[in-house]
């Protein structure tokens, strides 16, 4: 894919000038494994899948909010 240097200057003009920033990530998961008959089992599997692939998105996207210079907004707990 080839940029325009035009397109370059607008982005670098929104990095720089408009505060340009990514205001979320998106984190698909599938959950089917974590069918359960009992409630409680199933509450709990959820909650594990979708923790742990959070925490995975947040390693992955602080590096890349460095490498671009762009910060990610709502990138959850950032301690």
């Amino acid at each position: 894919m080839r940029f325009d240097v035009e397109e370059l200057f607008e982005t670098a003009s929104m990095t720089l000038h408009q505060n340009l920033d990514i205001r979320t990530t998106t984190l698909g998961v599938n959950l089917k494994d974590c069918i359960d008959s009992d409630f409680a089992a199933f509450q709990d599997k959820v909650y594990r899948r979708v923790n742990g692939y959070a925490r995975a998105l947040i390693e992955h996207a602080r590096p890349l909010e460095v490498k671009y210079g762009i910060p990610i907004i709502n990138m959850g707990s950032r301690a």
